[in-house]
């Protein structure tokens, strides 16, 4: 996570359960959930930025399976996360 991102009073920490054996006991609908609320979004373990032509995505864990979450940013929120484009 980012310093910035961990310096913000928004961002709450987010409670990592350990998955079934066999199993990551996730979904589209827990993941897109997590992706849902911006606090929620910024507590989950940072991963990398992705550019794919003029758009960018910020990449960051699920903390129950691991997998990687994307959602498309605005430049703005990379380089100052606690300011929304406008």
């Amino acid at each position: 996570m980012s310093a910035s991102a961990a310096a913000s009073s928004h961002a709450v920490p987010v409670a990592a359960s350990a998955a079934p054996p066999g199993g990551s006991a996730c979904s589209a609908p827990i993941h897109d959930a997590l992706k849902a609320d911006l606090t929620t979004w910024l507590a989950l373990p940072f991963d990398s930025y992705w550019g794919h032509g003029p758009t960018l995505y910020e990449m960051r864990r699920c903390p129950r399976c691991g997998s990687s979450l994307m959602q498309r940013i605005e430049i703005i929120e990379a380089r100052y996360p606690d300011q929304r484009a406008g």
